[in-house]
């Protein structure tokens, strides 16, 4: 069988990628089990640590919320109370 040297060099690039990807696969498995160990507690660690974050950043919303809420409450006493300094000083102008 006859290759021609674009064949050759795809076969051999081929052959080379195939081979590299087995060594880093079987490198990725070979891990020690105090190694591993050690990324499952990181792993569950980080998990936890994530899940209190969220639950930290909803009670936050919650509380931008009722603040929101109150400051809302706050615009409308401010709006009511110069809609009736506008009726006194109409009043007071006599109009």
């Amino acid at each position: 069988m006859h290759f021609s040297r674009r064949d050759f060099w795809l076969v051999l690039t081929t052959c080379s990628v195939c081979l590299l990807s087995s060594l880093i696969v079987q490198k990725v498995f070979a891990y020690d089990p105090q190694v591993e160990g050690d990324l499952n507690y990181s792993r569950n660690a980080l998990l936890k640590q994530r899940s209190e974050i969220e639950l930290a950043c909803d009670r936050k919303m919650s509380q931008v919320a009722q603040l929101q809420n109150e400051i809302d409450r706050l615009h409308k006493y401010l709006e009511d109370t110069d809609r009736s300094l506008r009726y006194i000083d109409s009043a007071l102008k006599g109009e």
